[in-house]
């Protein structure tokens, strides 16, 4: 059975739970509830708190980093290690500006492209060969071109017609991710 570890990146907080930055640990939670994982348990030696989903053919390892998003490095090279997960079983839920909402890519063995959290679980892990699954978080009516700067798109809420749109992705994106290993 393949072992996986899927990292939803965000911030910790309340404040910054609709924010445009924490759709991966929107799209970890909503995977979370709809498939019945396990709870919720805090791990504080790897800093993130981890939940497991079981399939016939995978186990996953769901995991909310409790740091910041700019440190969530050390999060995931401490459940690499503790659970043994080879680079390429470790997929990253981020978001990303350069893409329109809701769209998304699938990468692999890419640089961080300016993503704060991206560039902090490369230098924790000393390598840049995992899968990224970049969720579009930029509106289609921001032009890229003159480009806004990224920490002022990604602090913004998505409104409440996006929300709508997230959770009718959901399910999409997470079908798109099991097919990853």
């Amino acid at each position: 059975m393949n072992r996986i570890l899927i990292v939803g990146l965000g911030n910790p907080g309340p404040q910054y739970q609709k924010n445009r930055h924490n759709v991966g640990a929107l799209l970890l939670d909503w995977i979370h509830q709809s498939q019945s994982a396990s709870p919720w348990e805090k791990h504080s030696h790897q800093f993130s708190r981890i939940s497991f989903l079981n399939t016939p053919d995978k186990e996953m390892i769901l995991a909310h980093p409790l740091e910041y998003m700019n440190e969530s490095g050390k999060s995931v090279a401490q459940l690499k290690n503790f659970y043994k997960i080879p680079l390429n079983h470790i997929i990253v839920i981020q978001d990303d500006t350069d893409i329109i909402f809701p769209s998304f890519k699938i990468s692999f063995g890419r640089g961080a492209a300016g993503h704060r959290g991206i560039s902090s679980i490369i230098q924790y892990l000393h390598s840049n060969q995992f899968f990224r699954f970049r969720i579009g978080v930029r509106p289609e009516n921001v032009s890229a071109i003159p480009r806004i700067k990224a920490m002022d798109l990604v602090l913004k809420n998505f409104s409440t017609p996006e929300q709508q749109t997230l959770i009718e992705n959901f399910p999409i994106w997470f079908k798109e991710i099991n097919k990853i290993v």
